[in-house]
């Protein structure tokens, strides 16, 4: 199975526009809100930059943009212990079992997408 590329060929501005949004949605949430939730100190910076990672990525991304933050303006080792366990928490915890909540009697694969030899 491969990808084609050419059948998502008129998507390329739509694909702009979202994650344009995306970034300055998630750049947005953890200067304005986050940042000021968390108290607006330098624990709460720290903070804010890897729930911006986490938001356009994943935890690594988070634990990226915190090491260069840290390493500008000095350590925060609260915020390397309470960013990963948080995320992983939601990420890798609580997101499985929500994806997979479906009703008793409905099918693991409904029958209209079950494998079918082409």
């Amino acid at each position: 199975m491969s990808q084609q590329h050419w059948a998502h060929k008129g998507l390329g501005l739509t694909l702009l526009v979202v994650m344009t949004a995306q970034t300055l949605l998630a750049v947005g949430f953890a200067v304005f809100v986050l940042f000021r939730a968390m108290g607006g100190n330098y624990f709460a910076a720290v903070m804010a930059a890897g729930a911006g990672g986490l938001t356009l990525g994943a935890t690594p991304t988070a634990i990226a943009n915190m090491t260069a933050v840290t390493k500008r303006y000095g350590p925060s080792p609260l915020a390397f212990v309470v960013l990963p366990l948080v995320s992983a928490f939601f990420i890798d915890i609580l997101v499985p079992h929500a994806a997979v909540r479906r009703a008793p009697s409905e099918p693991a694969v409904p029958s209209s997408t079950a494998f079918s030899a082409a």
